[in-house]
């Protein structure tokens, strides 16, 4: 048998490859996501697409006369793997791999994987009227399908650009800002990571959270009323697609907001927050209250919930004894976490796991 060759290394910078581009777009629906992607890898109607987009959302249906591009619809994870090692084989002049979104994917490996643990439970018919609770331990194997997914598509010769909801990021029964809806830490596998936000006056903006390419500003916070905003901000990664040069002007501006020193806060102003008075405990008002402990009921039973230490488990974060020594801030708190954990969402339009 011959010997395995040793893999070999080689300088940074000295690869005439192109470089890969990885994005990460996150954001409420009706953003421009879609539209920013397509806008981004367009062609002349005369020449053949180079994006595929993966839609599991139909959110390329109305586009098709706009754009130019190639299209695989489904939300099923072992048909979308397929695909892109389909594409990998035989790319057809595809450059680009998009998925839109990220979160549909993810919701559907995590429900194959609740199927299969579901199936496993001595207690359970295995019907798909029944729903899987995740446990601790449960998160790994799912977990590890997505990473894999990913790695491949990080070994491809693709540009890959995803799309993903968002959800509040909580610490402890606070919204302290926003995250992507979807596998832990896909934000450390990308390259370029853009959350788009609601502020607090309706208009939303699109904040850099994460660039390594040198072509945006990362921190920065910009302006995204309108499609041409978004086409705009994503100019520089569209000259990049085609093999074009940046406009001078543009690059002009990216490299004098880069040399712009960043705005610290004083003392005073670190201290603000400190030195507002705390509000008074809210006191629970009993019809109210009477209302929102039913609804905790109910939900206790709708997810099944009959061990006790199951149940302690969600209640001890409150620091009570019992869901009835909650005030109205925390059972609305309460009440929000149990509604997640129920197998559908018509908010988000989730897959039942």
């Amino acid at each position: 048998m011959a010997k395995a060759q040793k893999p070999m290394d080689e300088i940074a910078g000295s690869s005439v490859e192109k470089k890969q581009l990885k994005i990460l777009i996150t954001g409420p629906r009706g953003q421009y996501k879609t539209r920013s992607i397509l806008n981004m890898c367009n062609v002349p109607n005369d020449k053949e697409p180079i994006l595929s987009i993966i839609d599991t959302e139909n959110g390329s249906d109305h586009y098709g006369g706009e754009f130019r591009f190639r299209r695989f619809r489904s939300s099923d994870s072992d048909e979308i793997s397929e695909y892109v090692e389909s594409k990998i084989k035989n790319p057809l002049g595809i450059e680009v791999i998009a998925l839109d979104s990220h979160t549909i994917y993810f919701d559907a490996v995590k429900s194959k994987y609740a199927d299969l643990y579901l199936k496993r439970m001595p207690t359970s018919s295995g019907h798909k009227g029944e729903f899987y609770i995740f446990q601790p331990n449960d998160h790994a194997p799912y977990r590890k399908e997505i990473y894999d997914f990913m790695r491949a598509c990080l070994s491809s010769p693709f540009h890959f650009i995803w799309t993903c909801h968002s959800t509040s990021r909580w610490s402890g029964m606070k919204v302290i800002g926003e995250k992507p809806d979807g596998v832990k830490g896909i934000e450390h596998w990308f390259d370029t990571v853009i959350n788009i936000n609601e502020k607090s006056n309706g208009t939303f903006v699109a904040k850099v959270e994460k660039d390594r390419t040198g072509l945006l500003i990362e921190r920065k916070v910009y302006p995204w009323r309108s499609q041409d905003d978004a086409f705009e901000l994503f100019e520089p990664f569209r000259a990049l697609l085609h093999g074009e040069k940046l406009p001078e002007k543009k690059k002009e501006v990216i490299e004098k907001e880069k040399k712009k020193e960043p705005i610290e806060e004083t003392a005073g102003e670190r201290a603000k927050p400190e030195e507002k008075k705390k509000e008074p405990e809210q006191v629970n008002p009993p019809a109210t209250t009477k209302i929102m402990l039913m609804e905790v009921v109910k939900l206790k039973k709708e997810l099944r919930i009959v061990e006790k230490a199951d149940w302690d488990k969600l209640v001890k974060p409150f620091k009570v004894d019992s869901a009835k020594d909650m005030t109205v801030i925390q059972l609305t708190a309460f009440i929000k976490q149990l509604t997640d954990m129920r197998p559908t969402s018509e908010e988000e339009d989730k897959i039942p796991f």
